[in-house]
């Protein structure tokens, strides 16, 4: 199959999709869901992006009882390329679509390595009415066992569910539905990638439909959300974004990377901590200068079921950091790019980061 272009609508026939059902809005950014390899047998060497979101839509034909659907090509990337700019215009589609009314949900799919993130970055930056589902995949489209149009399948049928309306961005992968906030990718090779340890799938795919097991209840913290939001809202396309880092703590670690992303006009930095987000010495301290000077600092963990408190110093100020409570520190990084981006001050951070 050829790729297609990676800007503009991607056709998809609509021949034999029953009138009356669900509208979805499909937006495509390449992945290994449209990759492909040499040979039917090779599952990790492989260029991701490869097939346009036509090709693939016309490989699934079960997709018409479910939705019909219109498809853009927004990009044709490896995830762990992903980039603010492709970022923007994911938040600006999807903003779209939740406001026209022919639109019932939004899919998109997406490479597994920034799923999360995207995802949880829609989370923040849109108020997701509607049902948005990103779905990907872990075998490229050429594999003898690809899972991604299975997994498509179930993306879409998840996406036309009024049940998933409310509920922020979903994953989909391997028959389950994950909350963006909850989600992590934790395996490399199985189909089975990702998970919600603090709080499991938010629904299961099954041959009867989508078996939702929590309620949607109420929007997460409509005030500092609400807020972030009317503030990105306002600013000016090709706003400027901030820069914010990651560093981590660990055996024998210094401070010199810290240092020297202080040195070169960093613009915040998240803490990586071990255990409970605790930080080695040596780091510890260009870190606390760095909030003297008015630079913020989240304190997160590696342990992927870590809770990351503030401790008796920083509630008093004397640290100065914000705590990452269960995000983890990529998701903790995207609240302090967004607050920064924003224009929130300092004190607004821990108020955004302890929705979640």
């Amino acid at each position: 199959m050829k790729p297609t272009s990676p800007a503009g609508s991607a056709p998809f026939s609509q021949a034999g999709a029953p009138v009356g059902l669900p509208n979805l809005l499909v937006l495509a950014t390449g992945g290994t869901i449209a990759g492909a390899a040499a040979a039917p047998e090779i599952l990790s060497r492989y260029q991701a992006g490869s097939l346009g979101i036509g090709a693939m839509l016309e490989a699934v034909p079960q997709l018409r009882a479910h939705a019909r659907m219109q498809a853009e090509q927004l990009a044709q990337i490896d995830s762990k390329d992903m980039d603010f700019g492709l970022w923007e215009a994911l938040a600006r589609r999807v903003a779209e679509a939740m406001d026209d009314p022919a639109l019932d949900g939004v899919l998109i799919t997406h490479g597994t390595d920034t799923m999360e993130e995207t995802a949880f970055f829609l989370g923040l930056a849109v108020d997701c009415r509607k049902p948005v589902v990103l779905c990907g995949a872990m075998r490229p489209a050429t594999a003898l066992s690809a899972d991604g149009p299975l997994n498509l399948l179930h993306a879409v049928r998840v996406a036309a569910d009024p049940g998933a309306a409310g509920r922020g961005p979903l994953i989909v992968m391997h028959q389950q539905a994950f909350a963006a906030a909850e989600a992590l990718k934790f395996q490399s090779l199985s189909p089975d990638a990702f998970a919600a340890p603090l709080a499991g799938p938010v629904a299961r795919v099954e041959d009867g439909g989508v078996r939702f097991l929590r309620p949607a209840g109420p929007a997460r913290a409509p005030g500092p959300v609400a807020a972030l939001r009317a503030r990105l809202a306002g600013l000016p396309p090709g706003a400027p974004w901030p820069w914010v880092e990651l560093v981590a703590s660990h055996a024998g670690a210094s401070g010199g990377a810290a240092e020297a992303l202080l040195a070169a006009g960093v613009q915040g930095l998240v803490a990586v901590g071990t255990g409970a987000g605790t930080l080695h010495k040596a780091l510890l301290a260009p870190l606390v200068a760095a909030t003297g000077l008015g630079l913020p600092v989240v304190r997160a963990s590696r342990v992927p079921l870590a809770a990351v408190e503030r401790d008796a110093a920083e509630a008093n100020g004397k640290l100065g950091f914000a705590a990452a409570g269960c995000l983890s520190p990529q998701k903790a990084r995207i609240v302090l790019l967004l607050a920064l981006r924003a224009g929130l001050k300092q004190a607004d951070f821990q108020a955004l980061l302890d929705v979640f």
